[in-house]
């Protein structure tokens, strides 16, 4: 793990938004594969090397990202419902293995009691 300036991230304004602290984004940390349990990826970056002579705030441009965005969303949009459908089933077992064991889900904030 290590902490490193990142020639992606130069511009403060393209670092992105959190929703924690101040919204702003202005550290990155580098970390091992090794340190995620995760079987699936949760951010990607997109580089379209013909639009790299563009000039960004030129109609041009925008039409081709704008096009392009669209096109990556289509190709990932199968991905993104048969992930969906998977947290879906795994939380349904999970609450039938719940039920069927005897304990039931409590209300946020509130514990439940020995009677």
């Amino acid at each position: 793990m290590g902490f490193a300036d990142s020639p992606q991230y130069i511009d403060h304004s393209t670092r992105g938004a959190s929703n924690l602290g101040t919204g702003k984004v202005t550290y990155f940390a580098y970390v091992s594969h090794l340190a995620f349990h995760s079987y699936v990826y949760s951010g990607m970056q997109v580089y379209f090397p013909e639009l790299q002579n563009q000039k960004m705030f030129s109609d041009k441009y925008q039409r081709a990202v704008k096009q392009k965005t669209a096109q990556v969303r289509r190709h990932l949009t199968p991905a993104v419902k048969k992930r969906r459908q998977s947290l879906a089933k795994t939380a349904l077992a999970q609450i039938e293995q719940g039920k069927q064991a005897g304990t039931e889900p409590t209300k946020a904030g509130s514990c439940p009691t020995n009677a």
